[in-house]
């Protein structure tokens, strides 16, 4: 169990070597900004893949370690990124703001050699089904979020993170995933669906089903959020539905999650990890 949540302290510490870059842009993102134009370098770090769910395409990019990097024993992480709104499209471009070109950078590269996967939700469309200013209530008698059936573009992501496992050689016990605003209740959906793919979770400026808060049990979070993000409030993280400035810790902390939680701006809430429940 202490090498289990070592290795998982390691894959949180990768992601979060970005996270403040995207906590801070995370609160600008709209549900009807343009897609972003992104220049890649000749010849990209960054492979070009798709997946077909039902008919319809996802598009991927797969950044890749560097070629003079040592390859560790058991594999290399991966990271698997999922956008904002403001990168939607069909482009199979617009995704590598923010998260993916920062880790393409020489700098990160060398730094932390690792495949990092970000796949592109069309136009329209969203990772989650759910509100993005709603907050859920415990009494909420509706199906929750993973009784539904995921959307297509999670389908086409769940289905990359499997092609990409199955043709690289990925460590599966490093294996972390982050988003920011859409993306981040894209992370709360997803690691609620297939909380045993990941070593850790760091959802940025997101929210998600708290009703669902079980699933993550024994899965370390490191939570970021804007105090004064206008477009997703942080009571979308309220993990007890009571709201307010917990940051999402309270329920979570109360089950024996390892949470941390960050309001940029405000300071640390929540203090230090909670143990982790055995």
């Amino acid at each position: 169990m202490q090498e289990t949540r070592a290795v998982r302290r390691l894959g949180l510490g990768i992601v979060i070597g970005c996270a403040t870059v995207l906590g801070a842009v995370a609160s600008a993102q709209t549900t009807n900004r343009e897609p972003a134009s992104v220049p890649t370098e000749s010849p990209s770090p960054f492979e070009a893949g798709s997946v077909a769910i039902e008919g319809a395409s996802y598009g991927y990019r797969l950044l890749t370690p560097p070629e003079d990097a040592e390859q560790p024993e058991d594999g290399w992480p991966l990271i698997v990124f999922l956008h904002g709104a403001g990168e939607r499209g069909d482009d199979n471009e617009a995704q590598l703001r923010h998260f993916p070109e920062r880790m393409a950078s020489a700098e990160y590269r060398e730094r932390f050699p690792c495949f990092v996967l970000a796949v592109q939700c069309p136009r329209g469309e969203r990772w989650a089904d759910y509100e993005w200013s709603r907050v859920v209530e415990p009494g909420d008698d509706e199906p929750t979020s993973i009784e539904r059936e995921p959307l297509g573009p999670m389908r086409g992501a769940m289905a990359a993170i499997e092609e990409v496992v199955a043709e690289k050689p990925i460590d599966l016990h490093r294996i972390t995933l982050t988003g920011l605003s859409m993306g981040g209740f894209g992370s709360w959906d997803l690691a609620a669906r297939k909380p045993g793919w990941f070593a850790a979770v760091a959802p940025i400026c997101g929210g998600g089903d708290t009703r669902v808060v079980e699933q993550y049990k024994g899965l370390p979070f490191w939570v970021w959020h804007d105090e004064g993000d206008t477009v997703v409030p942080v009571a979308a993280l309220a993990a007890d539905g009571r709201g307010g400035r917990g940051c999402g810790s309270g329920c979570a902390l109360q089950r024996g999650l390892r949470v941390r939680a960050r309001e940029l701006g405000a300071g640390v809430c929540g203090g230090q990890p909670a143990g982790m429940a055995a």
